[in-house]
């Protein structure tokens, strides 16, 4: 049993040493991929995110303007199916974005639960797992959003 009790307090001491390295690193991580911003603007323009939406764009410019000389063409037709094509890439790799974002953050949660659960070495398995479930539960369905994104 002492053996035990040594291991809980050197668990306890390493996740409480390394807290703020995680937070930092998941919450920097997740702004350089998807930055919280308004919903209603464009992200700023030094993630990853604001490169989809230039790249968005780009897509609009490249397919719209040989829409415009002939639309009711049958090359006209095959241009917009191939454009929808794009733009839903675009869009799966937009979720993605927002995926990771997710997955970074809830990882940043659920080490501070930790971290504050485990203080003083004195911790209970079974309320650790019952303070983090909510949180393993995010991660999961983020896992998940970029494993059907990435497809």
């Amino acid at each position: 049993m002492a053996l035990l009790g040594y291991r809980k307090k050197k668990i306890a001491d390493i996740v409480g040493k390394t807290d703020k390295d995680v937070t930092i690193l998941t919450n920097g991580l997740a702004d350089q991929v998807a930055p919280a911003t308004d919903a209603s603007k464009a992200p700023s323009a030094t993630s990853y995110l604001s490169l989809l939406y230039n790249e968005g764009g780009l897509i609009d410019t490249y397919y719209s303007i040989p829409l415009a000389q002939d639309p009711s063409s049958l090359a006209a037709i095959l241009v917009n199916r191939q454009w929808q094509d794009d733009v839903n890439q675009l869009n799966a790799r937009k979720d993605a974005a927002q995926a990771y974002r997710k997955l970074m953050l809830s990882l940043a949660t659920a080490h501070a639960k930790l971290t504050n659960d485990t203080k003083g070495g004195h911790f209970d398995i079974k309320q650790l797992g019952k303070d983090l479930g909510p949180d393993i539960e995010q991660m999961e369905k983020a896992i998940a959003d970029l494993q059907k994104d990435l497809r």
